[in-house]
């Protein structure tokens, strides 16, 4: 057990020589400039909304990413559940240059035509570190979460998380 601490604190503190960011497991990541909307006053002064894309890291190794719309007010963001989310699974691993991931499409709430098979063909690219603990991924920048979108809310409500292979 020691043995495993030590190893898990030796790739740990190799990744922060590295300046990775931490993606530890569990880490939600979010879109850093979303265009946020404000609902209308009467309906609910407090509320926003807005475009973004969310990256999650298990601590297993598995990657999740969804384009959706999120919902923020004063002490939340959630995921809105009353618009389209597209949904990625797939797998992650740190390397020196950065998080590798590989990852298809596997589910849509909206409908395309013709209508789109699931799952998709496997993507690979590798997210990029960048300044002031910011990753860089597709053309996107994006920024830890922290406190205000949980990962329970995200698993296993949005990621299925199916063994690889069983598709």
């Amino acid at each position: 057990m020691a043995r495993h601490a030590l190893l898990l604190a030796f790739v740990v503190a190799k990744l922060f020589a590295q300046g990775l960011p931490s993606v530890k497991g569990n880490d939600v990541w979010v879109t850093k400039s979303i265009k946020w909307a404000r609902a209308p006053r009467d309906y609910n002064p407090n509320l926003s909304s807005g475009s973004a894309t969310v990256l999650y890291f298990r601590p297993d190794g598995r990657f999740g990413m969804m384009h959706c719309r999120l919902n923020r007010g004063p002490n939340y963001l959630v995921v809105s559940y009353g618009d389209g989310q597209v949904v990625f699974e797939g797998t992650w691993k740190a390397q020196r240059t950065g998080i590798a991931v590989r990852y298809r499409r596997v589910t849509a709430s909206v409908s395309r035509v013709p209508p789109e098979q699931f799952p998709g063909p496997e993507e690979t690219a590798l997210v990029i570190n960048a300044p002031m603990n910011e990753l860089r991924f597709a053309k996107g920048t994006f920024v830890p979460v922290g406190d205000r979108l949980h990962a329970t809310e995200l698993d296993p409500e949005f990621f299925k998380f199916q063994e690889p292979g069983s598709r």
